[in-house]
């Protein structure tokens, strides 16, 4: 949780405070990380991934969008989206700005119009190169945007809350680094900068990452059967008897997807591989973390997720009768803000009501074994 964020510090004099207009017409940008092991599609829109389980064909250079492929050319897809969230309290309301996720249509992030709205493109590959100053990586991307575009037919409405789009009025400066050398070829980092550019307070901020794996063959709509948990620590590969802190979050295929008949895998052309999140720097150094993972689905019967029973004291919030789908601003801000560590889907089947939590559902095995999961890293 970051405390408070003031409206215009001037600690912030040197940075563009000007939010885009309201008629702006966004300049919606892809590009795609693929110096090493991993090809990963990212936007100025606020998504990382394809967002599609179709063949997206790109823009810039007419080929096929990976969403996340690891290794690239062998037809696996290992991320259907993510997003950022961003929620923190103005006046008396929770809102929350959001890329994508819980609500159906809802995105409140987007770009500057052309040429603003275009990323930047560094690299450290070669000094005679004007792309070289700055560079940190041997691919660098910087994506600006914002949530201060409130045009519906952009942002969308939001049915839960019952409103369309009320901006927090920030600005997210975000910049994404790949390198191809052997240490460092199965991994991107994101750093993100989020600046408050309105008028108003934001008090109690919390940031989250949404994300939806669908992992399988690419373009087969691999939708029911990830499974996703928490590792904290692991044995050292390295030192005997030393214990590596990782606090990662992984999701990855059920089974491998292997040869139904053969009963074999396919080498490098089956989903044996996990995808992993990790926080790895914070504005302060003692924040709390939330992992919380559901199934969505339109039928409120269907649709759940880890949940604490409630408390005198603590009482139970029912996501406008929802189990595990945080809809609308409130129950989104609530999930971030609400400290609550879910337990691994693996252990679905286990009634863990002895240590506060609801019962499992009557498909606690099923879910167990693989679902339609997404989780949040708050």
């Amino acid at each position: 949780m970051v405390s408070a964020s003031y409206g215009r510090p001037p600690y912030y004099e040197s940075i563009d405070l000007t939010p885009i207009k309201s008629d702006t017409v966004p300049y919606k940008m892809v590009v795609v990380h693929n110096v090493g092991k991993m090809a990963l599609t990212i936007t100025n829109y606020g998504i990382i991934g394809r967002q599609s389980d179709l063949p997206v064909t790109d823009p810039l250079t007419g080929q096929l969008l990976p969403s996340l492929s690891y290794p690239p050319g062998m037809g696996l897809n290992y991320l259907y989206e993510a997003g950022l969230w961003v929620g923190a309290i103005v006046g008396r309301d929770a809102l929350v700005s959001t890329a994508c996720g819980a609500d159906y249509g809802v995105h409140e992030f987007w770009p500057d119009s052309f040429p603003g709205g275009q990323i930047q493109y560094r690299s450290n590959n070669n000094p005679e190169l004007p792309e070289y100053e700055g560079a940190i990586s041997q691919q660098d991307y910087i994506a600006v945007y914002y949530d201060t575009l409130t045009d519906p037919n952009r942002t969308g409405y939001d049915y839960y809350s019952r409103h369309f789009h009320r901006p927090l009025g920030i600005k997210i400066i975000q910049k994404s680094y790949a390198w191809g050398y052997d240490y460092a070829d199965d991994f991107v980092l994101f750093d993100l900068e989020i600046i408050n550019i309105g008028i108003n307070d934001l008090k109690q901020m919390y940031v989250g990452l949404y994300i939806d794996n669908d992992i399988g063959k690419d373009y087969k709509f691999n939708n029911g059967d990830d499974i996703c948990g928490f590792r904290r620590a692991v044995p050292s590969r390295y030192i005997a008897r030393l214990v590596d802190t990782i606090n990662i979050v992984w999701a990855a295929d059920n089974d491998g997807d292997y040869n139904p008949i053969s009963g074999a895998f396919m080498g490098l052309y089956s989903p044996t591989s996990a995808v992993a999140t990790r926080i790895l720097r914070t504005p302060l150094e003692y924040l709390h973390f939330n992992f919380n993972w559901w199934i969505s689905s339109n039928d409120p019967k269907n649709d759940w997720g880890p949940r604490r029973a409630g408390t005198p004291s603590n009482p139970f919030r029912s996501f406008n009768g929802y189990l595990g789908t945080p809809v609308g601003d409130a129950n989104k801000y609530y999930i971030m803000s609400h400290e609550e560590f879910d337990y691994d889907q693996r252990e679905t089947y286990i009634d863990h009501s002895a240590s506060g939590w609801l019962p499992p559902p009557a498909n606690a095995d099923q879910i167990t074994d693989g679902a339609d999961i997404r989780y949040l890293l708050s």
